[in-house]
């Protein structure tokens, strides 16, 4: 009798030190409501997202929510507006990694009594625009290319909440800093002249 009571509480103790996991945290949309607008010389803007990632580490990105080619894509869509003229202009996203390198540990003094990063996240994104004729698809009239680099150190010990935000923390600045790229080289080549 006591060895069933014996099990019994301890079976109880158990349950109630077993906890449910608060659901992750829900990250904004990302809008580009606040992006300006470039009016093109062209009839339609196609996005073409051309980029395949290995889906394998060190690369990342495919982790991200959103990851940064539909982020791009979703960018693209809203910031090129056409406005005239009779031909295409095609963005295509030709790269938009996300590479995670581990650093090295702090075995120093201060590396101890402080959490130091743990991981550095490098981040490329590269849109090629072409403008085309949809007579002849093949021949490029003219084209640009926007790079775009970020890096991020994450520390050690993030809860996967704060990794989540961290990541997209890490697209957005990459989507703002293609946005200006946007709007130096894309506009001057490609914008409708005021």
């Amino acid at each position: 009798m006591k060895v069933r009571f014996c099990v019994f509480a301890f079976a109880v103790l158990l349950a109630g030190c077993t906890t449910v996991a608060p659901p992750p945290a829900a990250l904004p949309e990302m809008t580009f409501v606040n992006m300006e607008p470039i009016r093109v010389d062209a009839a339609k803007v196609a996005v073409v997202d051309a980029y395949q990632s290995p889906m394998k580490l060190p690369d990342v990105e495919y982790t991200f929510q959103p990851p940064p080619d539909a982020a791009a894509q979703k960018m693209l869509k809203r910031v090129l507006v056409p406005a005239g003229g009779k031909n295409v202009l095609r963005a295509i996203i030709k790269q938009a990694s996300v590479v995670r390198r581990n650093l090295s540990a702090h075995h120093s003094l201060q590396g101890l009594l402080m959490q130091a990063p743990a991981v550095e996240l490098t981040a490329v994104m590269k849109v090629r625009f072409e403008l085309i004729d949809p007579a002849a698809p093949d021949i490029v009239l003219g084209h640009a290319d926007v790079v775009v680099h970020r890096k991020k150190t994450l520390d050690e010990g993030l809860s996967p909440d704060a990794r989540a935000s961290a990541y997209f923390d890490l697209t957005e600045e990459l989507m703002n800093d293609l946005n200006a790229g946007m709007q130096s080289i894309v506009k001057k080549t490609f914008g409708m002249k005021e």
